[in-house]
């Protein structure tokens, strides 16, 4: 059997196998999952690498599996739709979903959390100084600002010298020592907003909406590489934040006027 005729004997096993999926065949069903496992298992795998690692990669598969097994349940071959094409979007909102769900969102930030305290302790052992934002970037395999954000959020100070020599506002040469001013204590205020901000957002906000947030301004994603994990467009990314952004600032808006009026 030339190459041709294999191909076309697949494509008929193929339709054979959907049109008795279609009308119940749970053998059949079950063949079909089978065959299209490795897709499954390409899925979690981009996934897996988008979030770093620090997901665990059966879970995404499992989660994948069952994306799979609704995916041959609800495809239609009449509708002309490649079934890879049809299946991707439904493993990925699988996979979605169950991160939600096990509230990977926090555990990850954890994670990372925990990476870095074992990093500047390494450091700080080995060297005797904590770790410089690039070296941080490098060891974690993350962009620098994704470096900086974490180490402000975990209270990391960076290796600067305070012997250095610096201009002063008068321009002269100065040591940085002699520059620097206490800004530690936050404005209540300010606090105040945050933590409505925060509880606004966990309340009010979709899944969806959460999960963008989270990984635009805590994961340092681009818009492009959210909408990648999230199998949706960039442009969508932009809207949902872009409307976001919208609702939060007249949040803010409608409580500095009630804080005006009280």
């Amino acid at each position: 059997m030339n190459l041709r005729q294999n191909t076309e004997c697949e494509a008929d096993t193929l339709t054979l196998l959907w049109r008795k999926c279609r009308a119940g065949d749970e053998g059949c069903r079950n063949a079909l999952v089978e065959r299209f496992l490795p897709l499954a298992k390409a899925v979690a795998r981009r996934m897996h690498a988008k979030l770093l690692g620090q997901v665990d990669i059966e879970d995404l598969t499992s989660a994948g599996i069952f994306g799979l097994m609704d995916a041959v349940r609800a495809y239609d071959p009449r509708r002309g739709v490649r079934f890879e094409t049809f299946g991707v979007s439904r493993i990925r909102g699988a996979m979605l979903d169950d991160l939600r769900a096990m509230d990977w969102l926090p555990r990850l930030a954890r994670a990372r959390q925990r990476q870095l305290a074992n990093l500047v302790q390494s450091f700080t052992s080995t060297l005797g100084r904590t770790p410089t934002e690039g070296e941080v970037a490098r060891e974690m395999h993350v962009r620098p600002c994704q470096a900086r954000r974490l180490m402000r959020e975990c209270n990391v100070t960076m290796t600067v010298s305070l012997e250095q020599n610096v201009l002063s506002p008068h321009d002269s040469l100065c040591k940085l020592a002699e520059t620097l001013t206490s800004d530690r204590e936050d404005n209540p205020y300010l606090q105040a907003c945050r933590q409505d901000m925060k509880e606004y957002v966990q309340r009010n906000c979709t899944k969806e909406e959460q999960l963008i947030v989270m990984l635009y301004y805590y994961e340092g994603m681009t818009m492009k590489e959210i909408g990648q994990t999230m199998d949706i467009s960039e442009s969508r990314v932009s809207q949902i934040h872009g409307v976001l952004m919208g609702r939060l600032r007249e949040r803010l808006r409608s409580a500095a006027k009630d804080l005006q009026e009280s």
